[in-house]
């Protein structure tokens, strides 16, 4: 019964979770004459939108780790992840302009705010998605085994003594 309860939850979130995607448009439908005012404002707008998308997701598969969970998670790291290579790209079009203190500094922090980008290649980003997610899951699943040298320092009776 309890198994039939988490079953149903697991599908219940997976069902809500993909009623609340929505597609995000591709580069090529962005105006080609937006502003960089108005790129900011889109960008913050879309990105708000992924990022609740992507933690809600984190969120569930962090709190419930199943299969079924990091794919929700996996997926939605990956539309973001996309997303944010995209902008990135997009904002370069403003270099070299004259902008405002305010959008130069937005546009600077989303370049920054990049490590690694992300593959281009949809099968390749698919894939590292998937290994992050799997790593959260295999840490937060470990996260109560006592660490080996802890487990070896109170079978051989070492202790910290202060």
């Amino acid at each position: 019964m309890k198994h039939m309860r988490f079953a149903a939850l697991s599908g219940a979130v997976l069902l809500f979770a993909l009623a609340g995607c929505e597609r995000t448009p591709r580069a090529a439908d962005a105006q080609v004459d937006e502003t960089a005012d108005a790129f900011v404002e889109r960008i913050n707008k879309e990105m708000t939108a992924l990022s609740r998308e992507s933690s809600a997701a984190g969120f569930t598969q962090a709190t419930y780790i199943t299969p079924d969970t990091e794919l929700l998670a996996s997926k939605a790291n990956e539309r973001y992840l996309e997303y944010f290579t995209r902008a990135v790209e997009e904002a370069k079009r403003y270099e070299g302009r004259e902008l405002s203190r305010e959008t130069a500094r937005s546009i600077e922090l989303l370049k920054l705010d990049v490590p690694a980008p992300a593959p281009k290649d949809p099968a390749k980003r698919e894939e590292l998605t998937q290994l992050l997610t799997r790593l959260d899951a295999m840490y937060g699943s470990s996260a109560r085994v006592r660490p080996r040298s802890r487990r070896l320092h109170q079978e051989r009776g070492i202790t910290n003594s202060r």
